[in-house]
């Protein structure tokens, strides 16, 4: 096993230690979604860890990996809908109105999009 490897091994072990509600929160989240969802910023018993969050509470969205067929079919009818909502389509990259609304919406929607199947 590589340095690197061990260092990232070591890093996840310290974070699971230090944030252990959040690790259960995002091992719900990945059982749910898959394994890239990622966390942006947390705090969590005075520690905190990821990037901080603007005057507005968001945070730039940003995709870290290629979606899957069915996750993208499932943010297509989820822009549909925001889109109705607010008007307009999401914005590329920053929307803020767009990260909170998908996030609201996979929340409720996802289990009966998916099928049950996570």
């Amino acid at each position: 096993m590589s340095a690197i490897v061990e260092d990232r091994e070591t890093a996840k072990a310290r974070n699971r230690a230090e944030f252990p509600k959040v690790a259960a929160i995002m091992d719900e989240c990945r059982a749910a979604f898959g394994p890239d969802v990622k966390m942006a910023h947390v705090v969590e018993g005075g520690r905190e860890l990821g990037k901080p969050i603007d005057d507005a509470g968001l945070v730039r969205c940003t995709q870290l990996a290629p979606p899957s067929a069915r996750c993208e079919r499932f943010r297509v009818q989820a822009a549909k809908v925001f889109a109705q909502k607010f008007y307009r389509a999401p914005r590329a990259s920053g929307d803020g109105d767009w990260c909170v609304f998908y996030s609201e919406y996979a929340a409720q929607h996802w289990p009966a999009f998916s099928g049950g199947d996570t």
